[in-house]
């Protein structure tokens, strides 16, 4: 089987990394062809020209410096150990890639965050995620998904609550995962 995993591989934290080998190690043990889909919106890159078009970062400068320091020594590790396809910056230029996979999964982490679906690409909307692209006709997995708050805010709410019903399944971290999916509608399967 051909499987796409959707995750916060590109985040500079070590557990963020790992759990995505972690994954694509396990599903390739079980004889599938694993690719972590290389999805970054621009926004994730801090690089010198996106800090000097936001200055609000200005004053975290000490921060984003010191993470880049930490992110230059996660590069390889990801680079050797991640089978990860060419970088998309969109949501939509993902709808190239979909039909190459029999499923898609998306997880783990807070990757279905409120504040990641309304403004992750570079401040809009991300419906990336919830998998909301391609044909629909792979099957869509959430994988120990977290949504980091405790209830969905309204203003997300009408944005997912059309992709929610997208997944077959859904596993959540936390068992306010589970209330947040009553909340939007999902009817698939569940678990924590």
């Amino acid at each position: 089987m051909k499987i796409g995993i959707l995750t916060f591989h590109w985040a500079t934290n070590y557990g963020a990394i790992f759990q995505s080998y972690a994954l694509q190690t396990y599903l390739s043990e079980q004889g599938n062809s694993v690719d972590i889909i290389n999805y970054k919106p621009s926004s994730g890159d801090n690089n010198i020209c996106y800090i000097i078009k936001h200055p609000s970062l200005w004053k975290n400068y000490r921060r984003i410096w010191a993470q880049k320091k930490k992110e230059r020594l996660l590069v390889p590790f990801r680079e050797k150990k991640l089978d990860m396809t060419d970088r998309y910056y969109t949501t939509k230029e993902l709808n190239r890639v979909a039909e190459k996979y029999d499923v898609l999964i998306s997880g783990s982490d807070q990757v279905l965050s409120p504040s990641f679906t309304l403004y992750g690409e570079c401040g809009k909307m991300s419906s990336a995620y919830w998998l909301g692209f391609g044909d629909k006709k792979q099957k869509r997995l959430g994988y120990a998904v977290s949504f980091g708050c405790e209830k969905y805010p309204e203003n997300a709410t009408s944005v997912v609550k059309p992709l929610v019903n997208g997944f077959d399944a859904i596993g959540v971290r936390e068992q306010t995962g589970l209330q947040i999916l009553d909340q939007l509608g999902y009817r698939g399967q569940k678990n924590v």
